[in-house]
């Protein structure tokens, strides 16, 4: 069916005389107007579910600096949008302040215009959380926003980003998981950092709460205890490590930095190789909805594709064995953070391989960008869009 909103009113009507459908959280009833031919009316195609409701999807973000006022991943959420319409599912992009007003707005993607319009919306039933900002999930904003989807018995996946030593120290309570762990522990004073180079002559360093390879080098001692630095951008070395402390001391601290065991890698065609999986929870169970592998290039330090690594196809590096572990490790992933975070609908996992075929688990995002493999984008908004429904309808098969 097809309801309608006149952006001039900021009104919700629908065509169909005797016909009762209700939208959001609240179950606000859209009433019956005959079709109005205006220029300020959009229409949307939607399909009713239980009860003649329509299935109303929140993402929710922070406000951005571009002319719509939008943070995030914009061509994430344009994607999901267009995609959950087609399948008559009402879907908007909203932030904090505009859901906390009086009368709730958002935003939804006009393809004619190629552009997001405003829109007074309902509360949604579902909220995918895509926070970019680690400091906006500890504000008071946040926390009201918590407590009005607590009391509208509305749902919120993924609740915050996954820190990284908080995963580490989670999963070093896990009897397989604690096993695909490089070792790791945050910098605090030059000392400790000489053991744990003494112990791992190599190791990196990396923001505990950076991503996509930023800010990440590796430190190497030498036979004469010199220090060398290596970055996807340039090599130093220093003549001690009380030297190189001296100069990163701040930074190393202030962005509170992970030191890490490095791990010889396993490599294709002299690159190492590093594995990118897509994982999302269906029916009881988190199961791998993409499989990606990114080579490194330029440099041997990572492998994103920003900093000159290249995609390769998971099929030239897979073996059944392989299938099976990862299948496994998302499983395992998603049942231990799930518990630990609240409920992680969707979630990817940077993993690398050595030389003798061990696995090792580098990062969980729950904030995972979009991949580069279409195959696997289409397949995420797929399962999303089902994991939508069943989070709110467990009971219906139909997707």
């Amino acid at each position: 069916m097809k309801i309608f909103y006149n952006s001039s009113t900021k009104q919700w009507w629908h065509g169909q005389n005797g016909f009762t459908v209700t939208f959001g959280a609240d179950q606000i009833e859209i009433p019956y107007q005959h079709p109005l031919f205006l220029q300020d009316v959009r229409s949307f195609d939607v399909k009713p579910f239980h009860r003649n409701e329509i299935l109303t999807i929140g993402i929710l973000t922070t406000s951005g600096k571009n002319k719509i006022g939008l943070g995030g991943n914009l061509p994430l959420f344009q994607s999901l949008h267009s995609y959950l319409l087609q399948h008559g599912i009402l879907c908007y992009v909203f932030t904090a302040n505009d859901i906390l007003q009086e009368q709730p707005y958002a935003f939804i993607y006009c393809s004619e215009l190629n552009t997001w319009k405003k829109i007074t919306v309902p509360l949604p039933h579902i909220v995918y959380n895509r926070i970019p900002s680690r400091p906006f999930e500890a504000s008071d904003s946040f926390q009201q926003l918590k407590t009005l989807f607590s009391n509208k018995h509305i749902k919120m996946f993924n609740p915050c980003f996954i820190d990284k030593y908080e995963m580490y120290t989670t999963f070093q309570q896990h009897e397989r998981l604690k096993q695909l762990l490089p070792k790791t522990i945050v910098v605090d004073n030059v000392n400790q950092l000489a053991s744990f180079l003494r112990t791992y002559s190599t190791i990196y360093l990396k923001p505990r709460d950076g991503n996509r390879g930023k800010g990440i080098h590796t430190l190497t001692c030498k036979r004469d205890k010199s220090i060398q630095l290596v970055s996807p951008t340039e090599a130093e070395t220093f003549p001690t490590l009380q030297a190189y402390w001296d100069v990163y001391k701040q930074q190393l601290q202030s962005k509170k930095y992970l030191a890490q065991q490095a791990i010889v890698p396993k490599k294709k065609n002299g690159h190492r190789y590093d594995y990118r999986l897509l994982v999302h929870y269906e029916q009881g169970r988190f199961k791998l909805s993409g499989k990606g592998v990114r080579m490194s290039q330029t440099q041997e330090i990572t492998t994103h594709v920003p900093t000159g690594g290249k995609i390769i196809p998971y099929h030239e590096v897979t073996t059944p064995a392989l299938d099976q572990q990862l299948t496994e490790i998302a499983q395992t992933c998603g049942a231990v953070l799930s518990h630990q975070l609240g409920f992680i609908g969707e979630f990817s996992i940077d993993l690398g391989e050595n030389a003798a075929g061990d696995l090792f688990i580098y990062e969980v995002n729950s904030k995972p960008m979009q991949f580069d493999e279409t195959d696997i984008e289409t397949t995420r908004l797929h399962q999303l869009k089902n994991l939508f429904i069943e989070l709110k309808y467990p009971n219906d098969d139909k997707k």
